[in-house]
Formats: structure tokens, C-alpha cells, sequence
């Protein structure tokens, strides 16, 4: 599996794993995805994943996160994706 760094390079959305060779699907259209899970699934780190790749693709970005506060959420951790913040760190 490719790492974070090297799908936000992809020239679009990774959407998974081929089953036969081990590369990544990419789909190259901006959807509108919506994610809900149990708590502790997951879902922040994968949410800021496909926010980097659409960001990266030129998509605008629209989060609803009742959690915006916690330090370690998704908002916080789509602080680099800002287009005011210079910082080049994408620590997801």
C-alpha cells in the first residue's frame, strides 16, 4: 500500500488497491463524498487523506466538524490545506 505522501501525489483520487498488480485506482472527477463510522474508526485521518488528494486535484473544500475544537481532529488537521496557511507540513 502506497504511503500517504505518495497518494496525495497521485494525479487524482485514490479510491483503492487493484486486486492484480498491487497499483492504485485513481478516479480523476471531484466528488462529493459524505463518511460516518463508529467513534475510534478512523474516519478524521481518512477524511484528511481524500481532502489532500481533492485539494491537490484544485477542488474547494466544505467540512462540517461539530469536533472543530479538539486539537487532534479534522479540522486541525486540515490546517495545512488552508490557502492562508504558508505551512507546507501535511502531517495527517
Amino acid at each position: 500500500m502506497p504511503s500517504a505522501e505518495a497518494l496525495i501525489a497521485l494525479p487524482g483520487l485514490a479510491c483503492g488497491v487493484r486486486v492484480d498488480n498491487g497499483e492504485p485506482l485513481i478516479d480523476q472527477e471531484i466528488r462529493s463524498p459524505l463518511v460516518g463510522c463508529q467513534m475510534g474508526s478512523g474516519k478524521s485521518t481518512f477524511v484528511a487523506l481524500v481532502a489532500a488528494q481533492l485539494h491537490q486535484m484544485g477542488a474547494r473544500l466544505t467540512v462540517g466538524d461539530p469536533h472543530a475544537s479538539n486539537p487532534e481532529g479534522l479540522t486541525a488537521r486540515m490546517q495545512t490545506l488552508r490557502p492562508d496557511n504558508p505551512s507546507q507540513n501535511r502531517d495527517f
